[in-house]
Order: C-alpha cells, then sequence, then structure tokens
C-alpha cells in the first residue's frame, strides 16, 4: 500500500510541474512575441532621413511600398551578397555592392535617399 500512495504522489507533482513548464514556456513566448512587434517600425516613404544607432532605429517598409518605390525609380537597392550569388538571381535593377566596397559606396549616395539593402 505505501508504493501506490509513492506513485500517486510522484504522478500529481509531475502533472503539477507539467503544467507549470507550460505557462512558462506560453510567458515567454508571448514576451519574445511583444518584444519583436515593438521593434518593427514603419515609416513613410516621404519622412525625412535619419541616423540608425541601434538594430530598433533601422526604418522598416512594407514590401509593398518598398517594390512600388523601386519601380518609380524613387528608391535604390544594394544587393550585399557575394558576387556568385548575385550572378544566380537578384532583384531587377539592383547594384552589387561587395562588403569590402560598401563604405567607399555608401560615401558617394545621396544620404537623404532611400535605400534599400538587400543581404539574404
Amino acid at each position: 500500500m505505501a508504493r501506490k500512495k509513492k506513485n500517486t504522489r510522484n504522478s500529481g507533482f509531475l502533472v503539477i510541474l507539467t503544467i507549470g513548464l507550460v505557462i512558462v514556456l506560453i510567458l515567454v513566448y508571448a514576451i519574445r512575441m511583444s518584444n519583436q512587434s515593438q521593434a518593427v517600425k514603419e515609416i513613410s516613404l516621404d519622412g525625412p532621413a535619419r541616423m540608425v544607432e541601434t538594430t530598433e532605429d533601422v526604418p522598416r517598409v512594407s514590401l509593398k511600398d518598398a517594390k512600388k518605390a523601386v519601380d518609380e525609380g524613387q528608391a535604390l537597392v544594394i544587393d550585399v551578397r557575394s558576387k556568385d550569388t548575385f550572378e544566380i538571381a537578384h532583384i531587377p535593377g539592383s547594384l552589387l555592392v561587395l562588403p569590402p566596397d560598401i563604405e567607399q559606396t555608401a560615401s558617394n549616395l545621396d544620404p537623404n535617399a532611400l535605400i534599400f539593402l538587400y543581404c539574404t
């Protein structure tokens, strides 16, 4: 009889432990999703240029708005992937800039221009 009480106690403990772990995982997921949605900031394509100091300062543009700006010649797409990857496939009209040349190229660009970097 003592053995059955011990198994029942262990089963209850495992149920409580499992429920607790599920609650913790749900809370962690909710917090991560909340932080992620706060980090994405929509900007107007007509807005003034601003200095980017952290990844949270990086302006975000919807794909629809980006495509429209590129199609209308209001934006430049710079591809910073490798030359081989660029040659396999790239966004039409994009400019290939290899990583060692980024600083030099950036210094020659209009600081108020709308520029999209493509890196994946």
